[in-house]
């Protein structure tokens, strides 16, 4: 492949976006055989909105050092002038299609889990929020190592502007929080029920409201608007079967109903605060305790 990215030999094109490509690249005379994700801009793409959007992704993971988030280890042009920066490269799948390959236990999703709610907490620590969190930006290795990834529209939290309209936003909407799809600022609680939302699909094999392909924008927003979803063990028992089979092991009784639905209510404030919270949560349930959701009226 004939590019030029500085020291950085390019294997082959992993990914093209609204903003620009992803390759694998390898630079042996630094890494050895380590392979990494080189993202570049386009220059035909490079927009004001785009250019600022990548930088600020770039700003964002330049502040990020945790062993459970993707790190950069370089930045630079290209020879004909396409700004880029090279990160870790994860090769794996995706946190529900590694605990459904893997076959993993509820208890040992939970613990899976619980890292990536550390991993959000970092990151919220270093003064940012996602707004995009989804299984495919929390990868799992073969050897069961979790990295979280993507900050393409990571944003501080003391920036609180609007985006864009409700429904055009670069979310993915199966997994946005309701005030994200009314098109408000995301906040901590934003992530949090992105979260929530991933951990339902980790308990169930779905999510926690329905969202097929032909469902317009508008009609999903007023569903997930419209009250909060059925606990997961009903979502079980009633709706359709999960991907996978899973063992229940009486965890729903010891509160894994209660941490679920906390994380995912409608109202804000209502949710855990942070995601640290969510993390003690999980952990109270993994030690044979009580969690604190169970110990409140958490609807269902």
């Amino acid at each position: 492949m004939n590019l030029a990215f500085g020291r950085w030999q390019v294997i082959r094109e992993l990914k093209t976006g609204g903003m620009g490509t992803v390759f694998l690249v390898w630079n042996e005379a630094e890494f050895g055989s380590r392979k990494f994700a080189l993202k570049s801009i386009r220059k035909d793409l490079a927009n004001d909105h785009l250019v600022s959007r990548f930088q600020r992704e770039r700003e964002v993971m330049d502040q990020l050092s945790h062993p459970d988030i993707v790190r950069i280890v370089d930045r630079g042009q290209s020879d004909t002038g396409e700004s880029y920066f090279v990160m870790e490269y994860v090769e794996g799948q995706s946190i529900v299609e590694y605990c459904v390959e893997e076959s993993l236990s509820l208890d040992q999703r939970v613990r899976l889990f619980h890292r990536a709610c550390l991993a959000v907490a970092y990151l919220h620590s270093k003064g940012f929020v996602h707004r995009d969190l989804k299984p495919s930006n929390i990868f799992v290795d073969s050897d069961g190592d979790l990295k979280l990834l993507d900050f393409g529209i990571a944003k501080a939290l003391t920036d609180v502007t609007k985006s864009t309209i409700a429904g055009l936003q670069p979310f993915t909407p199966a997994y946005a929080s309701p005030e994200q799809l009314l098109g408000s600022p995301a906040k901590l609680a934003s992530d949090v029920y992105s979260l929530g939302n991933i951990f339902y699909r980790l308990l169930t094999g779905r999510g926690p409201f329905p969202y097929p392909t032909e469902m317009k924008f508008e009609d999903f927003r007023r569903l997930v608007v419209g009250g909060n979803p059925p606990a997961p063990s009903k979502a079980l028992m009633e709706g359709a079967p999960p991907d996978e089979p899973v063992t229940l092991e009486r965890a729903f009784a010891r509160g894994l109903d209660s941490i679920a639905l906390k994380s995912l209510m409608l109202m804000p404030d209502k949710r855990y605060r942070t995601a640290v919270e969510f993390a003690e949560d999980l952990d109270l349930y993994l030690n044979g305790e009580k969690p604190l959701a169970a110990q409140g009226a958490i609807g269902s």
